[in-house]
């Protein structure tokens, strides 16, 4: 069988939620694939298995990755997202994996690392900022922008909705199996009981137009650490220490960016928090270590189960581990560009992938090669195949676009750029794949020959539109849902 063949396997599949298991030769292609494609970016989320062998990483790419904790080798990649997976968190048994999709992708997923299946949720209508299990593993709770705070059992049924603040919560952490905990972007953090109508609102602060974006329970449940949000009429980014009736009992107010995430260690010792770097804490308070680095936001953080040890995922696209001290003791090194668009060719035999810097990587999935281009100057937006495959067109944020000629495999040759100004929300090729078409951000139609030559324009006089489909040879512009 083709290795593109493999490959389609794994997209199709991994979207079913009775996903039959892959065998060693397709999760081998798979990762091969894979670590031949950018890491993509900011890590935005992160977590450490429970028996500390493994580190699952995500970020803008929408691949979830999981790395051995010793030495940071690949290890398996899980897919299904389209893109930033904003939140990750293993089962207490370490048997299943739970993860959320940002704002283009507003969905969670459940693997079963055993089984090796998956259950996708789409009950959320905008983007899901943190998932996270139950001490015991009894149920799982996601937070949304949509404002709701949701519960589901291992199987993913749900069981209850809190309604949040306006906007959302962010940050969200389970005192016990009925008690839970969110940091909210109207400036508060809430308290919700499964069992009970019991909650609690605690103030964070005057300046309502600031949030709280992290929230960990101490182990010993009686207290909680917080991380704010600054703004400009409060720039200063906090982190605090509550009791559980939500009395202040300390302030600390030492970093330069906002505090994305915060976690306290196995025994409650040491508070680790990520703004402009990683800094540590003693239960009091006072500060014990600033991490070195290159002040690079810090994006997520987690503590091996020993509680000796931290991983961190930053700005730069990079993952370290320290000690509790501060010393580094191993780094991932990510790339800084971020994949901004995925095709692939009708047979699935050729790939590319659009990056943020304008860079188009064609991958060759039948011999495992690839090259590189630079079309364009900034982030490659869309990438649409001809009816042939033997063309694709593309545009950029630099506002252009332009159409690549495939020819044994390869790209032969680009056009020039064209069409100062484009913003583009959709490409679709005429049927014979003569022209193609490019929807503006003014819902103007530009279609273009195969040699980049302007045909003529079409003005959509429907609102709202954001595809375009060829009828009777004719570009018109539609409103398509997308999922």
């Amino acid at each position: 069988m083709k290795l593109a063949t493999y490959f389609i396997i794994l997209t199709i599949c991994i979207a079913c939620k009775n996903q039959q298991p892959l065998n060693q030769e397709q999760s081998d292609i798979i990762s091969l694939i894979e670590t031949k494609a950018s890491r993509g970016g900011k890590i935005w989320s992160l977590d450490w298995s429970p028996d500390d062998r493994f580190i699952a990483v995500g970020n803008a790419s929408g691949l979830l990755r999981i790395y051995d904790a010793d030495n940071l080798e690949l290890v398996q990649v899980l897919t299904g997202f389209k893109a930033t997976i904003n939140s990750i968190h293993y089962s207490p048994d370490g048997n299943k994996i739970i993860a959320s999709g940002g704002h283009d992708d507003p969905r969670i997923i459940l693997w079963d690392l055993v089984k090796k299946s998956n259950i996708i949720i789409k009950d959320h209508n905008r983007q899901i900022r943190s998932v996270r299990w139950s001490p015991q593993g009894k149920y799982f709770a996601s937070t949304s922008h949509d404002g709701t705070i949701r519960i589901w059992t291992p199987e993913g049924v749900f069981v209850k909705m809190f309604k949040g603040a306006n906007g959302g919560c962010v940050g969200i952490d389970w005192l016990d199996e009925d008690k839970i905990a969110a940091a909210c972007w109207d400036n508060t953090i809430r308290t919700y009981s499964i069992s009970s109508r019991d909650s609690l609102l605690i103030e964070n602060g005057d300046h309502r137009r600031k949030a709280v974006l992290s929230v960990d329970w101490h182990p010993n449940k009686k207290h909680l650490a917080t991380g704010d949000y600054g703004n400009d009429e409060d720039p200063i980014h906090n982190v605090k220490i509550w009791d559980h009736n939500g009395q202040l009992i300390k302030k600390m107010t030492s970093h330069e960016k906002e505090i994305r995430s915060l976690a306290w260690n196995k025994d409650g010792s040491i508070l680790a928090t990520g703004g402009e770097s990683v800094r540590t804490w003693n239960e009091a308070g006072e500060l014990l270590n600033i991490f070195p680095g290159d002040n690079t936001p810090v994006w997520s953080l987690d503590w091996n189960k020993e509680g000796n040890k931290i991983v961190s995922g930053h700005n730069d696209g990079k993952v370290r581990i320290w000690n509790a001290e501060g010393e580094l003791l191993n780094l991932m090194d990510g790339h800084s560009s971020e994949s901004s668009s995925i095709s692939f060719s009708k047979d699935s035999s050729q790939l590319m992938i659009g990056f943020s810097g304008g860079i188009l990587r064609h991958f060759n999935l039948e011999n495992m090669t690839s090259a590189s281009y630079e079309p364009h100057s900034r982030s490659i937006k869309n990438i649409t195949w001809s009816p042939d495959q033997k063309y694709i067109a593309m545009s950029s944020n630099d506002g252009t676009g332009s159409i690549a000629k495939i020819e044994n495999g390869i790209i032969a040759n680009t056009t020039d750029s064209f069409g100062e100004g484009h913003y583009v929300n959709d490409i679709a090729w005429n049927t014979d794949g003569s022209s193609v078409a490019y929807l503006n951000y003014d819902n103007t139609i530009f279609v273009y020959s195969i040699t980049g030559a302007l045909q003529y324009t079409v003005k959509a006089t429907e609102e709202d539109i954001n595809s375009i489909a060829w009828i009777d040879g004719k570009p018109i512009g539609e409103k398509v849902e997308r999922e």
